[in-house]
């Protein structure tokens, strides 16, 4: 049986699925996916609605020419963000995974986390920005990180909780 992969030669996503399972794979798919998530909201969303996203000095200073999706996934954005700025953000997230079993799972739904968080995180990201001399350093600033998943935490205790841990 030949083995399709995608344009890189890597297995595609739905091989990765069956072969995990697909309620562990779609964990893996989203932490894997979170920067570009992040970046998207943040570039397209409503949490920088009236504020210019492509001034944030984490961001390259021209908006992209054309509207980006990173192939597989379904997030489109606008701008680029530095990685040492949305990475402290996504590990933030690891706080919504609870282990059951041999499997994680999310505690809450990120996407409604994120939506009810995403105006203090863009806040902690202006002010850290604002602050580092260099934008990779936000990438090592442990007040940074820890800021981050204090928010989220706060968020998830209004968020609802899952239905794969309802059960």
């Amino acid at each position: 049986m030949a083995r399709s992969e995608n344009e890189w030669g890597f297995p595609t996503r739905a091989q990765i699925a069956s072969a995990a399972g697909a309620s562990g794979y779609d964990v893996v798919g989203d932490i894997i996916t979170l920067p570009e998530f992040i970046q998207s909201e943040f570039s397209r969303g409503e949490s920088v609605r009236g504020r210019k996203f492509g001034k944030v000095r984490a961001v390259k200073l021209k908006p992209l020419k054309t509207t980006w999706t990173r192939p597989g996934t379904a997030y489109q954005t606008d701008h680029e963000m530095d990685l040492a700025a949305s990475l402290p953000i996504a590990a933030a997230f690891r706080e919504l995974l609870e282990l059951k079993g041999d499997r994680y799972y999310w505690r809450a739904d990120y996407k409604k986390v994120f939506a009810l968080a995403n105006e203090e995180l863009y806040e902690a990201l202006l002010n850290k920005v604002r602050t580092a001399k260099a934008v990779n350093a936000l990438g090592a600033d442990t007040e940074y990180w820890t800021q981050a998943s204090n928010i989220v935490l706060r968020a998830k205790d209004e968020a609802p909780l899952s239905t794969s841990l309802k059960s």
